[in-house]
């Protein structure tokens, strides 16, 4: 169908027996316009529509769409943020964190981080970090493999330049994962 353009329309509500002149650049013509207004249920090609929750429950819709599973060896089990510049022999500040009670330190740049009680059933987890101090000191995160256990993970972390050992970072990163 071509493009046209109305060039004037009749005054008040069109109706059945309303036409309205339009033109598509080469010839002038009329047409008639439908009545208004037009019954919902004469429109077709309408998309089916859940039925409305009547209780407010996910469970009252029809035609509900599945909700994937999510395998729980995907997500973070633990993870934490903490400033490591604290004093040896005190817990240290949690900027935040899901699953840690408590981040201690040991020695300077020696951490043990301190799980929320039942968070792992066993030492067989994956744990990765990351360390910043802000001023310019190249500084990573190292796992401890001897000294973890269901309820604990001891992190290090070391300056690059300098070869400074024990090196306090201001934002320590660790994140878990297992069961």
């Amino acid at each position: 169908m071509a493009d046209v353009t109305i060039s004037s329309l009749p005054l008040g509500t069109p109706s059945g027996t309303d036409n309205i002149p339009y033109s598509n650049g080469t010839t002038t013509s009329r047409v008639a316009v439908q009545s208004l207004p037009v019954a919902y249920s004469s429109v077709t090609g309408k998309p089916n529509l859940a039925t409305v929750a009547t209780t407010g429950s996910y469970n009252d819709l029809s035609n509900k769409p599945t909700i994937p599973v999510v395998n729980n060896a995907q997500l973070a089990k633990v993870w934490v943020s903490f400033n490591g510049t604290g004093s040896i022999g005190t817990n240290q500040t949690i900027y935040a964190s899901y699953n840690v009670s408590s981040v201690y330190k040991n020695a300077s740049g020696d951490y043990t981080i301190n799980f929320t009680p039942g968070t792992f059933s066993n030492a067989n987890f994956c744990a990765t970090g990351s360390a910043f101090d802000g001023n310019g000191q190249g500084t990573y995160v190292g796992i401890n493999n001897g000294a973890r256990t269901a309820s604990t993970i001891r992190v290090f972390t070391k300056g690059i330049s300098g070869g400074n050992p024990g090196y306090d970072a201001t934002w320590i990163d660790v994140v878990i994962f297992g069961n």
